[in-house]
């Protein structure tokens, strides 16, 4: 009985080793990304005056997409759909 009780907390003990091996590569990892992060984020605030104009293009499109332009191409679409004859 003492055999298998030295037996099970060996295993837990190799378990509990390799756990924290590799919590420690993971964390090295993280430390490591995090670098690189923050690295991006204080090249990146000169480049994203470079998209300025995109942005300015997109939030005018969703505004006109918004303000009824959608609409009126669907509703003008419907009618023509409804004019076609049938093939049939």
């Amino acid at each position: 009985m003492i055999n298998i009780l030295v037996a099970c907390a060996v295993i837990v003990t190799i378990a509990f080793v390799i756990f924290v091996i590799q919590a420690f590569a993971t964390l090295k990892q993280v430390q490591h990304t995090a670098k690189a992060v923050e690295h991006l984020a204080l090249n990146a605030d000169s480049h994203i005056e470079a998209f300025d104009k995109t942005i300015d293009s997109v939030k005018t499109f969703s505004m006109g997409v918004s303000s009824g332009w959608l609409k009126l191409i669907q509703f003008v679409a419907g009618i023509i759909s409804k004019k076609k004859p049938d093939s049939l």
